[in-house]
């Protein structure tokens, strides 16, 4: 939060070829290093928070601003032959004189240049955790609004400084221990993964042993039903051959019914005209006596 006055926010005494300085010109945020300058083109809208990152990559190059964890301005072939010189590190003022006046939080300075990802991920860890802290007039005493850590530190003091040798020392020791726990975690990753691998390996049996069961059922169930299908075929066939046998019998007695309604028939019919011709005789018999009887009476 800012009236963006033109002024240095984080810098030392003197910007030459062996300084540095991250201020605002026209509302813009301004890199100068060892001699080199790199201006935004987008203004900082005032009185609002804003992450402001920069990197000097030697390897690389080049020079960049970050705004709000985006790349903002970019740039490249930057040739650095000098070393900062400086002993000393200002925020915000400069030799008893205000240079900035606003609201700083979490400034932090790096020896290594810092990846695009990494800026972007620190503008999101800081995104809603802002501290305001100092006086936003810019009076009342230097307050130390930044930590520089072991890792992440500027050195500005010669290497022979005993400061020096503890903060490398404790470096070098952290180091260490990052290792020996980057060595234990591989070691206990490694552990956990031959684990994960017998356990699918088991799990590979096991399937294999279900799905053998399930195969040797199917057929079982298959085999089980096709005999059920032959008992059936079987079961039809025979009652179909006693159907037939039955029909046979059947045609057999109609046969032998009809011979014998036949043959009685034949015998009553026989008897029938046996017992009408006889009826025939007596009846002519009678006829002769009646006429024999009236021939005498005449």
């Amino acid at each position: 939060e800012s009236t963006l006055a033109a002024g240095a926010i984080v810098g030392t005494a003197a910007v030459d070829a062996n300084g540095f300085s991250i201020h605002f010109s026209g509302g813009k945020p301004v890199f100068k290093i060892l001699g080199q300058t790199l201006t935004s083109k987008q203004q900082v809208e005032g009185n609002k928070w804003v992450h402001l990152a920069v990197r000097l990559d030697r390897a690389a190059k080049t020079m960049r601003i970050f705004i709000n964890g985006q790349v903002e301005v970019t740039k490249k072939n930057v040739s650095l032959t000098n070393e900062l010189a400086a002993t000393r590190i200002y925020l915000a003022r400069k030799q008893g004189q205000v240079t900035y006046k606003g609201l700083v939080s979490n400034v932090r300075l790096w020896t290594v240049a810092r990846t695009d990802d990494q800026i972007s991920q620190n503008y999101r860890q800081y995104q809603e955790s802002f501290v305001m802290r100092g006086h936003t007039d810019g009076n009342g005493l230097v307050q130390p609004l930044f930590q520089v850590q072991a890792e992440g530190g500027l050195n500005l003091v010669p290497k022979s400084n005993s400061v020096y040798a503890q903060r490398t020392a404790a470096q070098q020791q952290l180091q260490a221990n990052q290792n020996e726990a980057n060595v234990r975690v591989r070691g206990a990753q490694g552990v956990k993964n031959g684990r994960i691998r017998d356990k699918n390996a088991e799990l590979n049996t096991t399937q294999k042993l279900m799905q053998q069961n399930i195969s040797a059922e199917n057929v079982r169930q298959h085999n089980a039903r096709r005999a059920n299908q032959n008992d059936l075929v079987l079961a039809e066939s025979n009652a179909e051959k006693v159907i037939d046998r039955a029909i046979d019998q059947a045609n057999t007695n109609l046969i032998s019914a009809q011979r014998e309604a036949t043959q009685l028939l034949s015998d009553a019919n026989r008897q029938a005209n046996q017992m009408k011709d006889t009826a025939q005789r007596e009846r002519d018999r009678a006829a002769a006596d009646v006429n024999k009887k009236r021939k005498e009476l005449d």
